[in-house]
């Protein structure tokens, strides 16, 4: 079998990286990543932006964009990743009248169906990377995630399925990734420990803090440092065969940012050094 290669999204870095993107990218070029997920070009531009990516040795994998601005500018959208050389786009916050249970919820599925196309016409794919709150209801018997998954082909849409998230907002990561084998490309390998059965929306719940009593001593972890139990999910990720795994660490609190996404890429290097070629 194939071995992955191994991103990390910049969120964890995100406030480096509004004061010094270019910056931020050589100090992962450093670390062993083979590629990294934007989220915004924090006011640079495109092509400079990949220049920096090249010489750091590093790939674009791709970038977080609202609903929002395909809405409003989804040619220029589109350039701009086409530009930076990624191969996705990821689209997130979907409006609430839009997504699964909306009342404009067949309205938002056009639209996303017309970006897809849109984006695979520019030879890229579109995908859609879900988050705790994804998973904590159910909809007519499925996750509000599925609704939108199995509404729209998956040679347009493919799914990133964040482990972590998933379990956090109450969902079974054994069943997306067995459901959806064929259109997990991109795999975020998130990790967490808490002291009892926490529910978290998004990252944003928190704050960037640790959370207290409330959320059972609540925070994120690097990859393989946490409660998760990636192991016991190998065979099931592996049968997906996802082209990468991504580290995706939401909170550091130590200042120990760039040490603790180099720990969450050797862990997932020798995790799944065990099951390839």
């Amino acid at each position: 079998m194939k071995k992955p290669r191994f991103a990390t999204p910049i969120f964890l870095v995100r406030h480096q990286a509004e004061k010094d993107l270019f910056g931020v990218i050589r100090e992962l070029g450093n670390l062993g990543f083979d590629a990294f997920e934007m989220g915004g070009l924090y006011g640079n531009d495109p092509e400079a932006v990949r220049q920096a990516a090249e010489e750091a040795c590093l790939e674009i994998l791709m970038d977080h964009v609202p609903y929002t601005e395909f809405e409003t500018k989804l040619k220029e959208v589109i350039a701009t990743r086409k530009a930076l050389g990624s191969k996705y786009i990821s689209i997130c916050k979907i409006p609430e009248d839009k997504y699964p249970g909306g009342v404009n919820f067949s309205e938002g599925i056009r639209f996303i169906y017309h970006v897809a196309e849109e984006v695979k016409k520019a030879g890229m794919t579109l995908q859609y990377h879900n988050h705790g709150f994804d998973f904590m209801m159910r909809i007519e018997g499925k996750y509000p995630i599925e609704h939108i998954l199995d509404s729209i082909p998956a040679e347009l849409l493919q799914h990133v399925p964040d482990i972590g998230w998933c379990m956090l907002g109450g969902g079974d990561p054994v069943y997306m990734l067995e459901k959806y084998a064929d259109r997990c490309k991109v795999i975020h390998m998130k990790d967490y420990y808490a002291e009892g059965p926490v529910r978290l929306r998004t990252a944003h719940e928190l704050g960037g803090n640790r959370g207290g009593a409330e959320y059972y001593q609540f925070e994120f972890r690097p990859t393989g440092y946490g409660i998760v139990n990636f192991p016991s999910m190998m065979n099931q990720i592996m049968a997906c065969e996802p082209e990468w795994l991504t580290t995706d660490h939401d909170g550091s609190y130590c200042g120990r940012d760039y040490q603790e996404l180099k720990m969450s890429c050797q862990y997932l290097e020798g995790l799944a050094s065990l099951h390839c070629l």
